[in-house]
């Protein structure tokens, strides 16, 4: 046990560590020497290690980063680290209200506090003051607007991070009652809700192409991008990214010129408006395939490495294709204008 308080006190940040030989102040606290006591003043007072030593450091360290946390953290920038820090626990719960319902004593806290007690090593329970500036970028990640209490729910134990909110039948967000968090609580805690994805609408008719290229959005990744007929490949893109405006007109001879080949499909998605729990991504453009078959549940799709010219695009998706294809011969690009194996980023 010693060995692992030592290796605990010199990776777990936040708790002041201390020894004693004093038994009398063991007592005092709750316990005895050879215990770990976390000793405070919030969460119910303290706590103490009931780990027998034969988990090592591992489980120590688990408990210490849990046991750091209050029932309800209040958000903000100086304390996400350790909320999203949690030990074994990797799912919070985050509720969105004005500061005045955050108060002891307010009926929205209090439900929120019954609950945090409740679900305590399950789920990490967080408030956000939504009168504070820290809120409006947490609100926009989860696309929460209004000035309503609302809960939330945030798992990021997956590559891809899944959010849920409390909603209707209808995925409408639903006002806080005690009776939606207690529902919303025990499916989440059971896995049962399914991941909120952020979604424009899904384009019809003629905007449902661009250029050729196949527009997505949240909503239909699974319809057209995890087609399991098709392979395809998704360029995530920011309308204002420099690199991805150079990309685009490339991005646009690839999709033309395999606009014959059925099997294979070249699609783009506005990743500032769209979003999906599959999709793990990191920066613009973010160019990725989803092979012909079906994929297994939270699989990521493969990362594009190739190079980003027409020829390097041709090239990496007809080697990485699951149904063979033959590239179909350039047309002619006419007298005077650049070779496309010269376009590229």
């Amino acid at each position: 046990p010693h060995a692992a308080y030592e290796e605990a006190a010199r990776e777990v940040d936040g708790p002041t560590y201390a020894q004693t030989t004093d038994a009398k102040l063991c007592k005092a606290h709750g316990g005895s020497l050879g215990d770990i006591i976390v000793i405070r003043t919030y969460a119910g007072g303290n706590k103490i290690y009931k780990g027998d030593g034969s988990a090592g450091a591992a489980a120590l360290k688990s408990f210490l980063r849990l046991e750091r946390l209050d029932w309800i953290e209040l958000f903000s920038q100086d304390n996400a680290w350790k909320i999203f820090d949690a030990g074994d626990v990797t799912r919070q719960v985050i509720l969105f209200a004005s500061g005045d319902e955050l108060d002891e004593g307010e009926e929205t806290w209090d439900a929120f506090l019954e609950m945090a007690k409740k679900y305590r090593g399950k789920l990490v329970a967080v408030a956000v003051n939504t009168d504070t500036e820290e809120a409006s970028q947490v609100a926009e990640y989860f696309g929460i607007a209004g000035d309503d209490a609302t809960v939330v729910g945030f798992d990021g134990e997956s590559e891809s991070p899944k959010k849920y909110r409390m909603t209707d039948e209808k995925g409408e967000l639903i006002p806080f009652s005690n009776d939606g968090l207690e529902t919303f609580m025990k499916k989440f805690d059971a896995g049962e809700l399914t991941p909120h994805v952020k979604s424009a609408p899904a384009p019809t008719g003629a905007k449902m192409y661009e250029g050729g290229v196949r527009v997505v959005v949240g909503s239909t990744v699974n319809e057209i991008a995890k087609d399991p007929t098709k392979d395809v490949l998704l360029e995530v893109y920011a309308p204002w990214c420099g690199h991805c405006k150079q990309i685009a007109p490339i991005y646009k001879k690839l999709a033309k010129r395999l606009k014959s080949i059925d099997s294979v499909v070249i699609a783009k998605m506005d990743g500032t408006e769209n979003e999906h729990p599959d999709l793990a991504v990191e920066g613009f453009p973010t160019i990725v395939f989803f092979p012909a078959r079906e994929m297994a549940e939270n699989e990521q799709p493969v990362s594009f490495d190739g190079e980003r010219t027409l020829d390097g695009m041709l090239e990496w998706v007809h080697e990485n294709a699951n149904v063979p294809f033959e590239i179909p011969a350039a047309k002619s690009s006419g007298k005077g204008k650049k070779s496309e194996r010269k376009e590229e980023l």
